[in-house]
């Protein structure tokens, strides 16, 4: 309750006036001060928000980018590689006589055995 009290009085104290005018000059400087300044602080916090986003969004396609790139390269690597064995086989395929004979009379077991040497 003193403390109450003790604030009370000396808001009823009454000041001079030169002090209430000294107070709302220091009031509107303040204001004319602290309305920009908190305006400028807004505007820089929302651009370095801004780009700090921007930013991300940049770094995330780049990786995205070079992820595309890395499977098409492997992709177009692993096709190659089985275009190659593919050769291989026909090369194969295509220099066995008897297997050519085979196929031609249409007679399964010599093929499949034919095949089955090559694929082992």
């Amino acid at each position: 309750m003193k403390l109450e009290t003790l604030t009370n009085e000396i808001a009823r104290r009454d000041l001079p006036p030169e002090a209430s005018d000294s107070r709302s000059v220091a009031s509107g400087i303040r204001l004319r001060m602290l309305v920009p300044l908190a305006a400028t602080m807004v505007l820089l916090v929302t651009t370095f928000v801004l780009i700090f986003i921007l930013e991300t969004r940049h770094r995330q396609a780049e990786d995205i980018a070079r992820t595309a790139a890395s499977v098409d390269v492997m992709f177009r690597e692993q096709s190659a590689e089985g275009i190659q064995v593919m050769r291989s086989i026909m090369e194969l395929l295509l220099q066995d006589k008897n297997l050519e004979a085979a196929l031609r009379v249409r007679d399964r077991p010599p093929y499949c055995q034919s095949l089955s040497l090559i694929f082992s």
